[in-house]
């Protein structure tokens, strides 16, 4: 009897699991870095950009970013080391206005940000996006790696 009271109660609950795991974690946040972000190689050769791609969720109502490139401290509770470069704020304009840093087809912001000085090869680094609105203030973060010199 006892058996059956227990499993009763283990399986008695309010019907939903405890841990929706269906959520994306832009919904979640609001805002996330792809992975397609990365750090390389000018057209030229001769410089080093960050490509940087940004998802903001539809309900978050962010009007400009501010990117930031810090060295990375590994086996830190904070990995941000010493701040390489912070670059001006980049204005988008209110929501649902078209811009030239819309790309639909990705459902993400593209940026493409000159990085000096020139970051070493080989070594890792952490780029952080804030997105900034009236009452607004999320960020995200993503290491990156120059892989060539």
């Amino acid at each position: 009897m006892s058996v059956v009271l227990g499993m009763a109660a283990m399986t008695a609950g309010c019907g939903r699991p405890w841990n929706n795991m269906t959520m994306p974690a832009k919904e979640a946040d609001g805002l996330r870095l792809l992975g397609l972000t990365e750090l390389e190689l000018n057209t030229t050769g001769d410089g080093v950009q960050v490509q940087v791609y940004v998802q903001v969720s539809e309900d978050i109502e962010a009007t400009r970013f501010r990117f930031e490139l810090y060295e990375f401290v590994p086996y830190d509770a904070n990995p941000r080391g010493r701040r390489l470069v912070l670059w001006p704020d980049i204005e988008i304009g209110p929501a649902g206005v078209t811009n030239r840093y819309w790309r639909g087809h990705l459902g993400a912001y593209e940026f493409v940000l000159p990085v000096e000085p020139r970051p070493a090869a080989g070594k890792t680094y952490l780029l952080e996006v804030t997105a900034i609105g009236e009452r607004t203030r999320l960020n995200d973060m993503i290491k990156l790696n120059l892989k060539h010199s």
